[in-house]
């Protein structure tokens, strides 16, 4: 997976795809990594700041995680437009 997420072109897709793969095998602060290492290139994406955020609330770095989700919603103002509509 990690091969296929990095190989050609950048696919979001699939690099999310292995970035949950490796939260749900107990690899979060693994999964952060990826996360941080696409935002180092791609830092204006709000979806990379949005798991970046959820990812860090489960190791507990709260101030963090807000901080990732505060620069999701600035690159995406939509975001809390959808969680207000649930």
């Amino acid at each position: 997976m990690r091969l296929a997420s990095r190989t050609g072109a950048p696919d979001w897709s699939i690099e999310k795809r292995y970035i949950k793969m490796l939260d749900e095998a107990g690899s979060t602060s693994a999964a952060i990594k990826e996360v941080e290492h696409c935002l180092a290139t791609e830092w204006y994406r709000a979806a990379r700041w949005e798991l970046l955020g959820q990812l860090l609330q489960k190791t507990g770095p709260m101030e963090k995680a807000a901080d990732a989700s505060a620069l999701a919603e600035k690159y995406d103002g939509h975001l809390n437009a959808h969680v207000n509509a649930l």
